[in-house]
């Protein structure tokens, strides 16, 4: 059952080892050029330290325009791997036989619809998560090599970062291959399960974008305080994001400026500021960073969700084959 399974999807994988040879190389590539700019720029602490000390600020922006925005473009390219890989690998997996009446042969030959599901969907889903996993190792290697002078200045929680580095490109993956294999399984038309999986994965990652934008607000933060008037410094964030400020009074409750809006408006100087907050009894700011170390928590949760619907939807799969007239 697996010889035939790889004799009737061979072209597919071998297709799929040759782009994944390519987009390395092309990555090693790119990857070879940041390193050369760095060394011939001696940019090694801006890279490994913020970008922000004077003799950073011209090379990095140098770097900037050459690498930051190609670097941004090919995590966006990156970004759609998941769903390529569910429309073209998952979505005709199971559709095209249904449709053309090849499936009968398999499950003649004392192979149960069990069977025929798993080995099918293994030769799908296991080469299209060690493609990613490579590609991503690739890109993060990239990444990674430009340090603070490229994306990472922004963060790791900064949105194509997150979703094209970790473990979150195969969760997506898994996710869109099996969104295939089932939609194929359901309609047994080859074209309807790849236009299905693509619109079915555009919609679980709004919802997904939705849905991380709350829970990541669940995980431990640091909070960073300063002056009530904001005019301390920036709090270094070392690869983390911020995920609210506000105002504390002496309490230690939370406020707004709303009670002192007009006082501040009225203001003319910064003495007269500082009178406004003490007035309202306003003593400190604050600033609710997600550190940097919290990113392959975020990165297992975002994970898990995609995961745990797509062996959902296999269980799902599974009933389908088992239930239906074939």
């Amino acid at each position: 059952m697996i010889w035939v399974a790889w004799r009737l999807n061979r072209a597919q994988l071998l297709t799929l080892a040759a782009c994944t040879l390519a987009g390395v190389a092309f990555l090693l590539y790119v990857r070879s050029g940041m390193l050369s700019f760095i060394a011939a720029h001696n940019m090694a602490g801006c890279v490994r330290e913020a970008t922000h000390s004077e003799g950073c600020i011209a090379p990095t922006r140098a770097f900037g325009a050459e690498y930051s925005d190609f670097t941004k473009y090919v995590q966006a390219a990156f970004a759609t791997l998941p769903v390529i890989l569910g429309v073209f690998c998952g979505g005709p997996l199971f559709a095209r036989e249904l449709e053309q009446g090849t499936h009968v042969l398999a499950l003649t030959q004392s192979v149960s619809r069990t069977r025929w599901f798993v080995v099918k969907a293994a030769v799908a889903v296991l080469p299209a998560i060690t493609v990613m996993a490579v590609l991503t190792v690739a890109l993060w290697s990239v990444i990674s090599a430009a340090g603070n002078a490229g994306v990472l200045q922004q963060g790791l929680f900064e949105q194509l970062t997150f979703d094209t580095s970790g473990l979150a490109p195969v969760g997506y993956t898994v996710f869109a291959v099996v969104v295939g294999i089932v939609l194929g399984i359901a309609g047994r038309h080859t074209v309807t399960a790849m236009a299905g999986t693509l619109v079915a994965f555009a919609v679980a990652r709004f919802a997904g974008e939705t849905a991380r934008a709350w829970w990541i607000g669940l995980l431990p933060t640091d909070r960073v305080l300063g002056p009530a008037d904001g005019s301390g410094a920036q709090p270094d964030l070392h690869g983390g994001t911020v995920i609210g400020t506000g105002l504390l009074k002496a309490d230690g409750s939370t406020t707004s400026l709303d009670g002192v809006q007009s006082c501040l408006q009225q203001a003319g100087d910064d003495a007269a500021a500082k009178a406004c907050y003490a007035k309202a009894g306003i003593t400190q700011s604050y600033t609710d960073v997600l550190s940097g170390d919290q990113f392959w928590t975020a990165q297992l949760i975002e994970t898990l969700l995609f995961g745990g619907i797509a062996v959902c939807l296999l269980a799902v799969g599974v009933w389908l084959l088992r239930k239906r007239s074939l």
